[in-house]
């Protein structure tokens, strides 16, 4: 495998980056526009390009950068979900000093980076190795054989997807979607009874944003019951795979357990589609977890995917006047706890 080196980095204008065409919907423009909405002190997405020397373009890095509070510098961290660097493998030595250019130019402090599991793995070299923690798994749903998708759950979740199906329960798998406010509606009362943070409160924004991005897909499962909705999944379409990204269910909804209905729904499309898999995603905040353990059970010979985080310092002397500290341990960068 070639690790390339001497890379030099440089900012993709907004207009040349809505015309890149990724494979994941997490690095597209319209993706980043959208989770900057929810981001603390969100200033700008960007999209950095690292090129080799005669290689032409290496990898993509997509960023929100953030103002720190009260002071002249900037943080960056990677959108919501799973993001990273994606093209072709780079090595440490060649990446961090590029990366860290670019940082100082912009007086970016500290870089909270995700991996993305749906990528091979292949950039955990190109992180700091001091840096990188396995925060956790999440789970990848192959379904690229649709006759397995019902025999390969476990039991009991066999069961509930059949029990939602005779219960009366109707669903609908879509990606033509303009409005998302019923879908809203089941996810604030699912974060209620979360108990949620404050984040998890998307305003109204955020859903007219994502009803109308232009440069990724979405699938929108909604289940119901007497023509109510009782339960949403909200997915995002890109390249060979699925990726769940909001589930929203009513109390009624819950007690009829349809959520694994609107799962299963979601994986048949996958395989309908052509996808190689469906990704459900990890525990809550990366966790090993029930939730972890519940969506493992869709596919429980399928081996859990790594996910790892990268806590980067790229200046050391304003990171300790701001953090008070030079530990990377806990929440990264602590400012943001």
């Amino acid at each position: 495998m070639t690790l390339y080196e001497d890379l030099t980095v440089r900012e993709v204008g907004f207009a040349e980056w809505s015309r890149l065409d990724f494979d994941s919907p997490y690095y597209t423009k319209s993706y980043c526009d959208i989770s900057g909405i929810v981001e603390p002190d969100f200033v700008a997405p960007v999209c950095l390009e690292f090129r080799g020397d005669a290689t032409g373009i290496v990898a993509h890095l997509p960023l929100l950068l953030r103002k720190v509070p009260g002071t002249p510098y900037f943080d960056a961290t990677s959108p919501y979900g799973y993001g990273g660097l994606r093209g072709d493998p780079v090595s440490i030595e060649s990446f961090e000093p590029a990366f860290a250019q670019w940082a100082s130019r912009n007086n970016v402090i500290a870089a909270f980076l995700r991996s993305d599991p749906t990528n091979g793995q292949q950039y955990r070299l190109a992180h700091s190795a001091s840096g990188l923690v396995q925060l956790g798994s999440t789970v990848l749903w192959p379904t690229d054989d649709p006759g397995s998708l019902m025999s390969g759950m476990k039991k009991k979740h066999r069961q509930y997807t059949r029990k939602a199906r005779r219960s009366g329960l109707t669903v609908c798998a879509r990606q033509e979607v303009q409005d998302l406010q019923s879908f809203a509606d089941l996810y604030s009362t699912s974060m209620k009874r979360l108990n949620a943070s404050e984040y998890y409160g998307f305003g109204q924004s955020y859903w007219d944003a994502l009803a109308s991005a232009d440069d990724f897909d979405l699938l929108l499962v909604e289940v119901a019951f007497d023509g109510e909705i009782v339960c949403g999944l909200i997915c995002l379409v890109g390249g060979e795979t699925l990726h769940a990204h909001l589930l929203g269910t009513s109390d009624a909804g819950r007690d009829m357990k349809a959520n694994y209905l609107a799962y299963y729904t979601a994986a048949e499309w996958s395989a309908t589609n052509g996808l190689a898999n469906f990704h459900l995603g990890g525990g809550f905040g990366g966790e090993e977890s029930d939730l972890l353990e519940w969506k493992a059970g869709f596919c429980p010979a399928a081996p859990l995917a790594d996910f790892s985080v990268s806590k980067m310092v790229l200046n050391q002397h304003a990171y300790i006047e701001v953090a008070g500290t030079a530990s990377t341990e806990g929440y990264f960068p602590p400012w943001r706890s």
